[in-house]
């Protein structure tokens, strides 16, 4: 692993996969991160007649959030890492940047819906795996 993109939310979760990717480097060394928040692109009625700017603002606020609540653990450590956010349906999104950006390993926290509700409302996880070959460290 040289170069890893990491999905965020800002949850618990996803504190503890960047937390192993944290242990990962002190035990094998320093490697590339990237942290990666996506946020969904809202429906125009969700919207409530904002203007583009403000929605656009108001989601990159909540990115910068995740990538902060999410990140402590590389800071704690000292290792470099760069946040980016982007907006759209995350598991395609997830697999273009790490694609574009040449990451070899993508790692994400795992929800843990149960199978029920997992396959009712689908995972990011799960559809994930289906659109990329590189491989996918799901940290629980």
């Amino acid at each position: 692993m040289k170069k890893v993109l990491v999905a965020v939310d800002g949850s618990e979760n996803a504190t503890r996969a960047v937390k192993w990717v944290a242990d990962f480097c002190r035990s094998y060394g320093p490697v590339e991160i990237r942290i990666l928040n996506v946020e969904p692109r809202p429906q125009p009625w969700q919207t409530h007649g904002m203007e583009p700017e403000a929605v656009a603002d108001h989601l990159r606020a909540r990115c910068a959030l995740a990538i902060e609540n999410s990140t402590m653990p590389l800071r704690e450590a000292g290792l470099a890492f760069e946040g980016m956010c982007e907006f759209g349906d995350a598991s395609h999104v997830i697999a273009d940047v790490a694609t574009s950006t040449k990451c070899d390993t993508i790692v994400l926290g795992r929800r843990g819906l149960g199978s029920i509700r997992g396959m009712a409302l689908g995972s990011v996880s799960a559809r994930l795996l289906h659109l990329t070959d590189l491989p996918v460290v799901l940290v629980k």
